[in-house]
């Protein structure tokens, strides 16, 4: 294309690959933080603009993966937000800069992943505007290594060949200004710009990274790491509660069972709501037909969980004729609780189940969802009410069953189940709707606890499912922590000026959450532990007083008064050295330390006297103040 007077291009690569110091040196900027050892200095998205050849160039300099202080998840998330923006304003990348280390030595993550992530970050479409230039040529000892590195990369689709072929150029970066003018040069006889395949899936999923292909490839990447430190603890559990030989005849038992009912023909049964009136309907293989005839022993491998349900909601869907087997319900309903064989009329849940507000049930939990229940999908319907029933006071089901029936909805076969979801499209509802859930749990309640059980046995069933990635059903909890970070970035309470009670409370027990998850090592919070604490305790602008005393500290308190003795720990194990997380009131060492604990312990005392605090309020810092005096005696 001609030479523009606007050049955006982002510069991107791993911790490590010489990004700040290419922009230093393109830009001739000395005042940009650049890091020798290995730890990472661009903690988010900086720009730099400067005029080349007559035309406008803006580099945007892109904090690397494999980074020391952030997540994986959190610097895919950061470049979402950045990319979303962008392409909400139509502003476009004209071209995309790809460093790529060539002496080998640095400590980064594995390069054939990356090299995957940031292709479904790019999209084929977008290879004709990559340049892919190698860098740190002047540690090597001869160049020679070098050329041959560089070209088994091009020989190889599945790293750089694919690229090439569908144009990518690959150059050689010397580390020095010309070197970088010229590589930016190439730059303005690109096609125009174009979305990138990240940026066109994110407007296409409401900017939910986990539903994106960069989401998927990064969860995939994770899984395999987590897989393999899940079976390493898991072996040495199962070392010490019973004899490997009986614990694998128990396994497979279970395995053949757990394939006996997925081989069933599942039959639905709800209740559906049409105009006041309410019709009874089979649902069977997705097929939605009227019945009045039996239905066949075959039909019922989700029998129990429906049975349950139907025990704990039939009231609520007819709240004017109140419970009970000798009362005016619905016929089909008490035919189905007091049935003892397997021969019932069918019925239908209605998505009056969930319209909490309907409901003259004050024992009813009441839950805000993304989306209203009757648009749901039968699979999300049916996770719904499972965490429903199970989280209600009454407790129909117990933590097991819960666990068997959430197990028994996965497409264990999806080849033969084509109307039922994909792997990752079954994970991904689950843990959309459980997070949506659990954050409207008062991390102190019993709910939140049992929702925690929940978690963990399901960790705990019995491997019946591989991944394609190799991680393990359920063993390895594939895709929460990838959801669970979405749900945390999501909350954006940083943003506001005034924050919402609903907000408040949502952001309080997503960190009591976390706090739980860590300590039963379901979820690795340490970092969003730290995050939270700064946030909370080391916060000194006066314009946010009122968000710190009301939000910010609260949420920071939750994981003392939960997990105070494993924060302890940490901080005497000097863990998480991460320079980037101090908030301004501390001037001390970074990540968790003695030091740092008396502070944050002191600040608690200052906040319970602060005098924007309520009586509620102090009552919390008290709480973990006190937690935090008991664990240091």
């Amino acid at each position: 294309m001609a030479p523009s007077t606007n050049i955006i291009i982002a510069v991107i690569g791993v911790t490590g690959a010489g990004k700040t110091t290419f922009v230093s040196k393109a830009a001739n900027r000395t005042d940009l933080e650049i890091g020798h050892g290995i730890d990472s200095c661009t903690q988010d998205i900086e720009s730099v603009t400067f005029n080349l050849d007559g035309n406008q160039v803006t580099l945007i300099d892109t904090p690397g993966f494999d980074d020391t202080f952030k997540s994986d998840g959190d610097i895919l998330q950061l470049v979402a937000n950045y990319l979303s923006a962008t392409y909400e304003n139509g502003t476009l990348l004209n071209g995309i800069i790809l460093l790529q280390p060539i002496h080998g030595t640095r400590l980064q993550g594995n390069e054939m992943k990356r090299t995957r992530l940031f292709k479904r970050i790019l999209g084929e479409d977008a290879y004709n505007r990559v340049i892919i230039a190698t860098t740190m040529w002047g540690m090597l000892r001869d160049d020679t290594h070098g050329d041959q590195q560089t070209q088994e990369r091009k020989e190889r689709n599945d790293v750089w060949g694919d690229m090439e072929a569908l144009g990518a150029q690959i150059v050689r970066h010397d580390d020095n200004q010309n070197s970088a003018l010229n590589i930016i040069r190439k730059v303005f006889d690109f096609p125009s710009p174009q979305p990138l395949q990240f940026q066109t899936e994110l407007a296409l999923n409401n900017g939910r990274v986990a539903l994106t292909s960069a989401g998927r490839q990064l969860d995939e990447d994770l899984g395999e790491v987590v897989a393999r430190l899940r079976r390493e603890i898991k072996s040495l559990r199962r070392e010490r509660k019973a004899a490997q030989s009986e614990i694998q005849d128990m396994q497979e038992r279970l395995r053949e069972f757990q394939a006996q009912k997925s081989s069933l023909g599942g039959a639905v049964c709800y209740f559906i709501r049409h105009k006041g009136l309410w019709a009874s309907s089979l649902v069977s293989n997705g097929l939605q037909k009227p019945v009045s005839c039996d239905i066949d022993e075959d039909q019922f491998d989700n029998w129990e969980m429906y049975h349950s349900l139907a025990c704990s909601f039939d009231h609520r869907c007819f709240p004017t004729v109140g419970v009970g087997t000798n009362r005016d319900v619905d016929p089909t309903v008490n035919a189905l609780r007091t049935s003892g064989h397997r021969t019932y009329p069918s019925f239908i849940l209605s998505s009056a189940i969930l319209s909490m507000s309907t409901m003259d049930d004050a024992n009813s939990l009441q839950f805000q969802l993304d989306t209203d229940f009757s648009e749901m999908a039968d699979t999300e319907q049916k996770i719904t009410l499972i965490l429903t029933s199970y989280l209600s006071e009454k407790q129909s089901i117990t933590t097991p069953e819960a666990a068997a029936q959430i197990d028994n909805l996965f497409p264990h076969q999806p080849e033969k189940d084509g109307n039922r979801k994909s792997l990752g499209g079954f994970l991904a509802a689950f843990w959309d709707l459980a997070f949506q859930i659990a954050v409207q749990l008062d991390y102190q309640s019993q709910q939140m606890q049992k929702f925690v059980s929940l978690i963990k046995a399901l960790r705990d069933l019995p491997s019946t499912a591989i991944m394609e990635d190799g991680r393990c059903l359920w063993q390895d909890l594939p895709d929460l922590s990838l959801f669970f970070t979405e749900r945390w970035n999501q909350a954006g309470i940083t943003n506001q000026a005034t924050i919402p009670p609903e907000a408040i409370r949502r952001w309080v027990n997503m960190n009591g959450l976390a706090a739980y998850l860590t300590i039963e090592n379901l979820y690795g919070g340490l970092y969003r532990a730290l995050e939270s604490i700064k946030l909370g305790l080391e916060n000194g602008s006066r314009r946010e007083a009122q968000n710190i005393i009301d939000c910010f500290a609260p949420a920071a308190a939750t994981w003392f008064i939960l997990s105070s003795q494993h924060i302890y720990h940490m901080c005497r194990e000097n863990a998480l050295q991460d320079s980037s997380n101090r908030g301004q009131l501390w001037k001390g060492r970074s990540g968790f330390n003695l030091e740092r604990w008396a502070f944050w312990r002191s600040r608690f005392i200052e906040l319970r006297n602060h005098s924007l605090a309520n009586d509620e309020l102090r009552e919390v810092f008290l709480e973990a103040e006190t937690a935090m005096e008991t664990v240091s005696e």
